[in-house]
């Protein structure tokens, strides 16, 4: 992918953006190895990449429909509502269920809030049609819509950043160890290490991206190879949240005006997702009525 695009580097000059944008780099300096962000122009450097990755991320954010408003007492009687939710019950259930939820209720019963904006996410059960969705779950709860979908961008800006400082120090724990002779080697001239690497551990263009700036069998893993690994590990964001819009292929249209579309996150499940607007007491009437949360959205 390229850098952003003209329209939304122009958006980086709002003041809202440029609050985003100050997030998002006060993330990296608190995450990533402090060596890396002492080299001279380290800032200037990732700055054009930070602001692709927020960008791509808000874009596709973006594309989540909604939001719908949830309440129980009028699931009969919306066509939308009753096509996210099989039963009344499922909304009390995935409310009450949902970790996030639990988390977060305090801060707008302390605030006054008296409306709830949420991203909700549900998954079909294998071999349904849309009438099988499952598994309701919520997270990313805010005052406002907009504030909704930021969360869950920062979110996955911030998880980003920290797949990358996870997989620098167990790169330089390979190196190491190769280098102190405790490491066998393999054909391919990769660790074990890396060999044994989960499959839910870095995509593969993520492991081409150490691959190239990081090698374990070099005489040295530098700051500036850091640097340069950061800077294209930001211009893959889609390996940490993607949005797939295509009915018929990943989202599931549930009527003629509503799709879901399909979150993909490093959570091995992938969930159907909409923005949803809940009011204050339903959601603590939820909570009152199911005795555990169990259900979250890894992102």
């Amino acid at each position: 992918m390229g850098q952003t695009s003209t329209a939304a580097a122009a958006a980086q000059s709002t003041p809202e953006s440029q609050l985003v944008l100050s997030h998002a780099i006060a993330t990296v300096a608190k995450t990533v190895d402090e060596k890396i962000l002492a080299l001279p122009g380290s800032r200037d450097r990732l700055l054009p990449a930070i602001r692709h990755a927020i960008a791509y991320y808000e874009r596709a954010i973006n594309t989540i429909p909604g939001p719908i408003g949830v309440s129980a007492e009028a699931h009969p009687r919306k066509a939308a509502l009753s096509a996210v939710f099989p039963t009344a019950d499922d909304i009390t259930a995935g409310l009450g269920r949902s970790i996030a939820v639990r988390n977060s209720i305090n801060w707008f019963v302390e605030n006054e809030h008296s409306r709830v904006f949420a991203i909700m996410g549900t998954r079909l059960r294998p071999g349904s049609s849309s009438a099988g969705l499952t598994d309701h779950t919520f997270r990313s709860l805010a005052a406002s819509d907009h504030d909704s979908r930021e969360c869950l961008c920062e979110a996955a800006f911030t998880g980003l950043i920290n797949a990358f400082s996870s997989r620098l120090r167990e790169r330089i724990r390979e190196w190491r160890a190769l280098h102190a002779g405790n490491q066998p080697q393999l054909g391919d001239g990769r660790s074990a290490v890396v060999a044994a690497l989960p499959s839910a551990g870095p995509s593969q263009r993520q492991q081409e991206i150490f691959a190239s700036h990081l090698d374990p069998n070099g005489n040295d893993l530098s700051a500036e190879d850091g640097l340069n690994a950061l800077i294209e590990w930001l211009q893959a964001p889609e390996a940490q949240l993607r949005i797939n819009t295509e009915a018929g292929q990943a989202a599931v249209m549930l009527d003629g005006n509503l799709t879901l579309p399909l979150l993909s996150s490093t959570d091995r499940r992938h969930w159907l997702v909409c923005l949803t607007e809940i009011s204050l007491q339903e959601v603590l009437d939820a909570i009152g009525k199911t005795p555990a949360a169990n259900r979250y959205i890894l992102i």
